[in-house]
């Protein structure tokens, strides 16, 4: 492994530049997947992956479907999906 690897900083910046700045075009979707990539192909990489992957969200939406699912429940209303907690 090459020793600037191991300096957390620089895997940090790594990761951001990767990360999209505009979710909703198809280069951040595509950003995101490399991003997803990056995190699941290397030990060294997953955590600076991982927190510019969740830094990247726009929304709480993934955050609450890592909870349990008898917790919420998703429901559609005018079109668009709605998450509600019980």
């Amino acid at each position: 492994m090459y020793v600037c690897l191991s300096i957390p900083e620089i895997l940090a910046i790594i990761c951001d530049e990767i990360a999209p700045s505009d979710l909703y075009d198809e280069e951040g979707c595509q950003d995101l997947a490399a991003l997803a990539v990056l995190a699941r192909i290397s030990r060294v990489f997953y955590e600076s992956a991982s927190n510019a992957l969740w830094n990247s969200l726009w929304t709480i939406v993934p955050l609450l479907r890592c909870m349990s699912s008898d917790v919420w429940k998703e429901t559609e209303v005018n079109g668009s999906i709605v998450l509600v907690s019980f």
